[in-house]
Formats: C-alpha cells, structure tokens, sequence
C-alpha cells in the first residue's frame, strides 16, 4: 500500500479575498517557494488521479514548537523572535495589528497521520489552522509575558517587502475537522510555553542549525581550498552517520510512521517535488 501527503502552505492563496480563508480560495502565490509549493501539491494530486497512488495535501498556516528553526525567518517570523529573546535582544515587530494562527507541532503531526490513515482523505486539499488567531502584537505581549526580560519594537513594515505582505490570513479548516474529526488540542499559550522551555534548555540554537563552510563567489577555487578541510570534514561526518537530510530523529518519525500506517515505508522530503524524483 502507497500512500504520499504532500506538505503545502498558506502561502498558495497569497493576499486573502476573504476570511477565515477556506481551500476554495483563488490561489495566488506571492513567492517562489509559493509556487514551489504549488507545483507540488498538483504533481501529488495527478499521480492520484491518473496512477491511483494514496496523496492528499494538507496546507499549513505557522507550524510553531520544539525544534523549529530559530536562527533566522526563513520558516516563520516567529523563530526569529524566540531567538532574540535567547539572546536577550528586542525582536523587532513589523506593523503589529496583522492576524495570523498558528498550529502547535503535535497538532500539525495528528493532522499527518489521520490524513494518512483514512482513505476520505485521498485526493483532497485540506487547511490546517489551529486555535484562534491572533494580531502579531497580541503574539508579541503574550511572548513577553511568558518569557521574563523579553522585549520588543515595533517598526512600520518595510517598503520592500510590501509587495509580498499577505496582510491578514487565517484558516477555515472545517473540512478537515468535518472529514477526520481533526481539533486542534494545543492552546497558544502551551505552544509558546513549550517552545519556549525547549529552547532554554537545550541552548540558543541547536548545533544542526550551526553554519556551514561557505565559500566566496569571486573565486570559489580559493574559497575551496581556504576552506577544504572544514569542507572535507563536514562530507565525511555526514557519509559516516548515513543520513543525508534531516537525521536520525527523521529517521525515527519515517520508521513510526510507516508502522503506524501499515505501509513498508515512508520517506520525509524537503519540498513537494522532491517526493516524486
């Protein structure tokens, strides 16, 4: 038995039309990794529809909690925050009044594995929201409140990023509590908690998110051979170790997920159309 659930993202719908936003929606990405996402998200739904392969999408709003990238914004503003206040600096809050909603790591996961194993899920598109939303300001005190010495500024969103603000977004996801009896069972406040003690006891910034090698793009030969034993040495660890993307906790998900849904295995991807290669 196949079965493959493609990861999509809020971002799809871009600006919203209306809200909370539902999978009817128009669908206009305001980014590349939008579009990425959105070519993924067909590609699973044609091998269902011409080769009958198990898939299903599951579209995720801000997916917070333990492990979760701090050390810069690329998967959520909010990990950019939680690493200011590691590091006891003002987090810098961009407008302040915009709602967004958020999904706790566990809830994101039960989302996974009852879409996974229902058939009522195969071939369909699904939000995943979380409790209700709240303004990045009200995120922003709650934040304070839970984690003394916090601080913030706020600051008029910048003139270049404007053109890829969406504004205010959350997700109507009754569809997927209609169809798989799905709830949300993490409050923010939990989530944030949570996070939060996470991240104080094992340190600022895990040591898988450490920097790698880099090299300069003037003369990436010298740059090579400045940095060829660090390079070298980061290869051999991790064709040592045998994992290739994400490590042995990802191998230990793959594993209890496959058990848990029956199937010989699964595979975690970084993006929709890796998947498919």
């Amino acid at each position: 038995r196949q079965m493959c659930k493609e990861t999509g993202t809020r971002q799809l719908y871009g600006k919203p039309e209306y809200l909370p936003v539902d999978e009817a929606h128009p669908l206009r990405p305001v980014d590349v990794n939008g579009i990425n996402k959105l070519a993924g998200e067909h590609y699973h739904l044609l091998y269902h529809q011409v080769h009958g392969l198990r898939t299903s999408v599951l579209r995720l709003t801000n997916t917070i909690g333990p492990r979760m990238r701090i050390k810069d914004a690329r998967q959520t503003f909010l990990g950019i925050w939680i690493k200011c206040i590691l590091e006891e600096k003002p987090f810098e809050v961009w407008g302040g009044s915009q709602m967004r909603d958020f999904t706790y790591v566990d809830d994101a996961v039960s989302a996974f594995l009852l879409a996974g194993n229902s058939s009522a899920a195969d071939g369909r598109v699904f939000n995943v929201g979380g409790p209700p939303p709240v303004s990045l300001k009200e995120l922003a005190d709650l934040l304070v409140e839970l984690a003394p010495g916090a601080r913030y500024r706020r600051r008029k969103y910048p003139a270049d990023r404007l053109a890829i603000d969406i504004g205010d977004y959350f997700a109507d996801d009754r569809a997927l509590r209609d169809t798989l009896n799905w709830r949300p069972r993490t409050n923010l406040t939990t989530a944030l908690r949570r996070t939060l003690a996470y991240y104080q006891r094992v340190g600022s910034i895990p040591m898988s998110d450490s920097e790698p090698p880099r090299l300069a793009i003037a003369d990436p030969h010298a740059g090579y051979l400045a940095q060829s034993t660090a390079i070298q040495s980061a290869i051999t660890r991790v064709l040592e170790s045998g994992y290739y993307i994400l490590g042995p906790e990802s191998t230990a998900f793959e594993s209890e997920f496959a058990a848990y849904l029956g199937v010989s295995h699964v595979l975690g991807v970084a993006n929709g159309t890796e998947a498919l290669e």
